[in-house]
């Protein structure tokens, strides 16, 4: 059985045996995070305006976590110089994939 499916019953408490950082911040597991999997917890880790960090319990052989980190889109400027080789050398494969 994976320790993802018993992370509700691991104790999440916070432990004497990590330090505090000045001006740091308490993260708490939730399971009822949009994110969650079937029981496994999702951490928000930061979230920012335009940037968001979450984990959650991987599937491994240890215990472990994982980040994700989610960018906003931001506008910028395509460079044609760069793109429109790229897209000539694979125009077959951009065509043969419904590209028009």
């Amino acid at each position: 059985e994976s320790w993802i499916s018993q992370a509700q019953s691991m104790p999440l408490e916070p432990s004497s045996k990590f330090g505090e950082i000045s001006g740091g911040r308490d993260i708490y597991p939730q399971t009822d995070h949009p994110l969650a999997f079937e029981g496994a917890p999702v951490w928000d880790v930061e979230d920012e305006d335009d940037v968001r960090i979450y984990a959650a319990p991987m599937s491994h052989g240890v215990p472990c976590v994982g980040y994700v980190v989610e960018e906003q889109s931001r506008p910028g400027r395509l460079r044609n110089e760069v793109v429109q080789p790229i897209v000539k050398r694979n125009m077959q494969a951009l065509k043969e994939a419904g590209f028009k």
